[in-house]
């Protein structure tokens, strides 16, 4: 199945991501598509990166990404979870998007300060992303569904042990964060999605490249905690597909899942929409 599409629009001691996508259409892992009319920054820059240190800083009205590939550009404008240098959501597009590096400092001028869930914003600032790198790098891309391997997040032979948290949605602090301590892990979830939880793991060393997806067919908001140790310590050489040593034993992520909130990561295959890259060029000097 395919459907084509086009712009034509002129440490890590916390992280955060929600996973943002269009009404069900009974894909898995779905891209985040442009809205119409498209949104913009009012002032951005594109420019090789002077930088030696991976950074991502996001506010209500700014946007900075240093030391990063196109590659990771694109993932970030279409929700794509990294996936430890595997390129099987991203094909195409030319070796330099994986080799050169940029730093993006983009901004929106607000007239008042934006009270809206953090799930939202990010969701603005990932459509501003797409129109932007359509307009500096011609960037047009069109999307198909495959089948791939997958995990897939189902529930336990005891059920979820996971309580629905009413009217979740509108919340600003609705999300995902994660506290790292060398190759302990620490994840607090406020309001999210069995949908969102997949969409994080993904981009975990543990899931081998596969996209995870919710295969649990529950739909609810949840309040959570999970703690485990990471097979890799999670450094930003790791964010840069480069091999981590292997972490000392202790509850792995796929035990805490199961122990501490009843889910299971069970290995099939599934329907995934994926970004075909049909052109590209460097960024336009600005």
């Amino acid at each position: 199945m395919n459907k084509s599409f086009s712009f034509g629009v002129g440490c890590l001691l916390l992280s955060t991501l929600m996973a943002i996508g269009p009404a069900d259409l009974g894909l898995n892992a779905q891209v985040l598509h442009a809205d119409s009319p498209p949104l913009s920054f009012d002032v951005a820059t594109i420019r090789p990166s002077k930088s030696d240190s991976l950074r991502t800083v996001r506010s209500a009205s700014e946007l900075q990404m240093h030391d990063v590939t196109v590659r990771y550009l694109i993932e970030q404008a279409y929700n794509i979870p990294w996936t430890n240098g595997s390129k099987d959501r991203i094909r195409g597009g030319p070796g330099w998007i994986d080799s050169d590096q940029f730093d993006v400092d983009a901004k929106v001028a607000l007239e008042a300060p934006q009270q809206m869930p953090e799930e939202q914003r990010r969701r603005q600032m990932n459509l501003r992303l797409q129109t932007l790198l359509a307009d500096r790098l011609k960037l047009k891309v069109h999307f198909e569904t495959h089948q791939q391997p997958v995990f897939a997040i189902v529930t336990g032979k005891d059920g979820p042990k996971l309580a629905p948290v009413s009217g979740a949605e509108g919340h600003q602090d609705l999300g995902i964060s994660v506290r790292y301590n060398g190759q302990a892990a620490q994840m607090t979830a406020k309001g999210v999605t069995l949908a969102a939880l997949a969409n994080w793991l993904t981009g975990y060393s543990e899931m081998a490249g596969r996209t995870v997806v919710d295969q649990t067919g529950l739909t609810q908001r949840y309040d959570f905690d999970l703690s485990w140790t990471r097979e890799r310590a999670l450094t930003n050489a790791e964010q840069n597909g480069q091999s981590e040593s292997p972490a000392r034993a202790g509850t792995s992520l796929f035990t805490a899942l199961q122990e501490q909130l009843g889910l299971k990561l069970v290995k099939t295959r599934a329907t995934v929409e994926i970004i075909v890259v049909d052109s590209i060029e460097r960024p336009t000097e600005n």
